[in-house]
């Protein structure tokens, strides 16, 4: 399933290396061919796709084909990064309804 539009809500990207945001740039054109791509997180619309010990985590939407990335941080931030989005994941669903 090829997805149509992907929503960025904050820009992350100022504090990543050149290497992170090609590899940013790459997993975008990955969820243009392949909506489910990554790791499930909890539920099935909520992922992570992981870059060493980083990650990049993301909502879907497979009824829009939409997909909205709202946050990029290391292992150590995971736990902290996915309870924070999954209290605000009607918010963050609202956005790709």
């Amino acid at each position: 399933m090829k997805f149509m539009k992907l929503i960025h809500l904050r820009n992350f990207s100022k504090n990543l290396s050149l290497f992170e945001k090609e590899w940013i740039e790459k997993v975008k054109i990955q969820l243009k061919e392949n909506l489910f791509l990554g790791k499930p997180l909890r539920f099935d619309f909520f992922r992570e796709k992981r870059l060493g010990s980083n990650r990049l985590y993301y909502f879907i939407n497979a009824q829009t084909s939409k997909a909205l990335i709202v946050a990029y941080g290391s292992k150590k931030e995971q736990q902290r990064i996915i309870e924070e989005t999954l209290l605000n994941k009607e918010e963050y669903l609202s956005h790709i309804r």
